[in-house]
């Protein structure tokens, strides 16, 4: 067995995301650095992936009035609230 040597970028970046309407969100997340507005993806690339389902899926399509954001829409920049709120999660 040996050590794996891993890079990471000093960015990340919402690489892709689905939405299962009425259902969950599905997240991809990229670590890399952003260039002339591009995103590169550190090599090798290890993604990240982040589920939002159940309770958490409907409390976030409910909207966010603070935010202006309504009901069932989101944009792409919203799903970080998400992405923070699953990386903080305690283990059962």
């Amino acid at each position: 067995m040996r050590a794996k040597i891993q890079v990471i970028g000093s960015q990340e970046d919402i690489i892709d995301y689905t939405h299962s309407i009425g259902s969950h969100i599905t997240i991809t997340i990229g670590h890399g650095e952003r260039l002339d507005g591009v995103f590169l993806p550190t090599f090798p690339q290890t993604y990240e992936s982040v589920g939002i389902m159940g309770a958490e899926y409907n409390t976030f399509m409910l909207g966010d009035p603070a935010t202006g954001r309504p009901a069932g829409h989101f944009r792409s920049e919203d799903l970080w609230e998400l992405i923070d709120a699953f990386r903080n999660r305690v283990p059962a």
